[in-house]
């Protein structure tokens, strides 16, 4: 049971969610199993948890879940707006202006009590597995929200391994350091704490990238993370490259 690791993040990093989430009605919760059961597959853990928790109000992370409450899929359901193939499932929608994106599970990948978790541009496709499971997905963008984001000073790059081992060899690095990782992951995604510094680093789900990880820190000054990136230089055969900067805005 890996939701209690997500649950603890989120309520450390998320300022006031413990006074501002709140889960589905049983209601929309029955009519969810419901239309998930059509697809003839299993009803993932951790959507259940997340139904219970976030798919009524998510405060403060309303800005990356404001399109994956019940009422919003419910009503996607029931207007008939919902195009996508029979062992997937709509779990929320992402509304832009120029590329809105709907999300869902490709429940004939069930993985760690979760799913495989596409994504594509509403109405025009093509899609693409985003993340290994949902739990990842909330995990990496929040904590590039409330720590890479907040910190003084930010960078991303990519750390590659033509040996497709990144995942492994930044892990081993990274312990050695002290970082430690807040929830379990797969070898497309990679988070990490320490301290006053964050890293996220995680790719699509394609065999292909598992020689790469595309990543953003955030930390206390330009010379601590710099002193990062040449630790993992040193202690793994990944190719680092620090492609941008950016400092937070006073």
């Amino acid at each position: 049971m890996l939701e209690p690791e997500l649950e603890a993040l989120l309520l450390r990093i998320v300022p006031n969610l413990a006074r501002d989430w709140s889960g589905a009605s049983p209601e929309d919760l029955e009519e969810l199993e419901e239309r998930v059961e059509l697809t003839g597959h299993d009803f993932p853990p951790f959507y259940r948890w997340f139904l219970s928790r976030l798919a009524g109000s998510v405060g403060a992370l309303h800005p990356m879940l404001r399109g994956f409450t019940a009422a919003s899929v419910l009503e996607a359901y029931r207007t008939g707006s919902v195009d996508i193939g029979p062992t997937q499932f709509l779990i929320g929608r992402m509304p832009d202006a120029l590329m809105p994106l709907d999300v869902y599970y490709d429940l004939a990948h069930p993985l760690r009590d979760d799913a495989i978790v596409l994504s594509a541009i509403l109405d025009a496709g093509p899609e693409s597995q985003i993340s290994e499971t949902f739990r990842e997905w909330i995990a990496a963008r929040a904590m590039i929200k409330f720590g890479v984001m907040t910190a003084p000073h930010r960078c991303f790059g990519a750390f590659v391994d033509p040996g497709r081992t990144a995942a492994a060899q930044l892990e081993t690095v990274m312990t050695a350091l002290g970082f430690t990782s807040p929830i379990t992951t797969g070898p497309f995604c990679r988070l990490y704490e320490r301290g006053d510094m964050t890293m996220v680093a995680k790719s699509t789900v394609k065999p292909e990238n598992l020689g790469i990880l595309i990543y953003e820190i955030g930390g206390p000054s330009v010379a601590a993370i710099r002193r990062l990136l040449g630790e993992i230089g040193r202690g793994t055969t990944l190719q680092v490259d620090a492609d941008r900067w950016a400092t937070r805005s006073r």
